[in-house]
């Protein structure tokens, strides 16, 4: 299956521990200004600059929509979202505000989180219950999700697993 990432979602997928085997097994496609944002990232030396070195070493599929959705959030994400919509894919991010704007305004468009692939890969290739969970609590904690939408989200999730 095909998704559409933004910066965000692959900084998080980054952070776990079988992102080499998500990339692997998923088609994920982007947008230039994600990659424009992973190399603003990679400057740096600190943990998201590492992450986005590691994203940008993947050979990621850049795709250009052919309109951009009318939506009152940032350039990039807009981008993306302009792609899953068009190509009829689920669109991830871990922008909860960008995401609920834009499944206000265009209902057809699916939107999930970067775990939401984590937690597929989980139960289609069969990685323990535990080393799942183990996995996105340090993706949380790497991400700083300890609280928040987000946060609440993936715990619901996780207790669903256990």
């Amino acid at each position: 299956m095909k998704y559409a990432s933004d910066t965000g979602a692959l900084l998080s997928l980054a952070c776990s521990r079988h992102f080499a085997d998500v990339i692997a097994e998923y088609s994920i496609i982007s947008h230039r200004l994600v990659i424009q944002e992973l190399c603003n990232f990679a400057i740096f030396d600190d943990f998201l600059g590492i992450k986005a070195k590691l994203v940008l070493q993947q050979k990621l599929s850049l795709e250009e929509p052919g309109s951009f959705l009318n939506l009152p959030i940032e350039e990039t994400e807009r981008a993306v979202f302009s792609l899953a919509h068009e190509k009829k894919i689920i669109a991830l991010t871990d922008d909860i505000h960008a995401a609920r704007i834009a499944t206000e305004k265009v209902p057809k468009l699916i939107i999930k989180p970067s775990f939401y692939l984590l937690l597929h890969f989980s139960q289609k290739k069969k990685i323990s219950k535990k080393n799942i969970t183990e996995d996105l609590q340090e993706i949380a904690k790497s991400r700083n999700w300890m609280q928040g939408a987000i946060w609440k989200y993936l715990e619901k999730k996780l207790q669903e697993i256990n």
